[in-house]
């Protein structure tokens, strides 16, 4: 029977539309990331960058939601020789900690920029550690570096899911589409 809450052997609703909404908005800050570092100065690129931080800002709210409601459930059991068991769960916490440390590190890099931060419209958030500098420009080289390091944990996490999927036929990834 499907259900919202998570139980010791399945997902359930709520985790399953987390982790979506987590992943579709994780491949847009990617996107507009990516697209805002190759465009040449002007409005397109700010536009990228206004993009970037509005969704930044939108997957930091999805982040604390999900956070919450894995503290709130519990996680179900993951099948697997106990190797894959280990590197899934260390995938899982070093993409947790990098977004969180992308979201603090490009937070610096907003708070430090040319000028005051907008929140999604509602608010802005002055520059009070100073604009520029070395602050700013060694956090957006933090930020970069850990982005590409996010991109490759991310890119085995899909690798292992579709492996299990397809090759080993697990179920793994029917888990994470739907509840049974």
């Amino acid at each position: 029977m499907s259900t919202i809450a998570d139980t010791k052997l399945r997902y359930g609703y709520g985790s399953i539309l987390l982790h979506w909404i987590v992943a579709a908005l994780g491949l847009t800050l990617i996107w507009t990331g990516y697209d805002f570092m190759v465009l040449p100065r002007g409005p397109e690129k700010g536009a990228a960058l206004a993009a970037h931080l509005a969704i930044g800002w939108i997957t930091i709210l999805a982040i604390v939601a999900r956070v919450g409601w894995r503290l709130a459930n519990p996680l179900p059991a993951l099948t697997g020789p106990t190797w894959q068991r280990h590197a899934a769960r260390t995938a899982h916490w070093a993409l947790l900690i990098l977004i969180v440390g992308l979201a603090a590190i490009g937070f610096v890099e907003i708070v430090t920029g040319r000028s005051p931060a907008n929140v999604l419209g509602l608010f802005s958030i002055p520059n009070f550690l100073g604009q520029g500098g070395p602050l700013h420009s060694g956090s957006e080289e933090i930020h970069s570096w850990a982005s590409h390091i996010f991109v490759a944990i991310l890119a085995l996490h899909v690798a292992a899911a579709l492996k299990r999927s397809f090759v080993d036929k697990d179920g793994t990834l029917r888990r994470m589409l739907k509840v049974d």
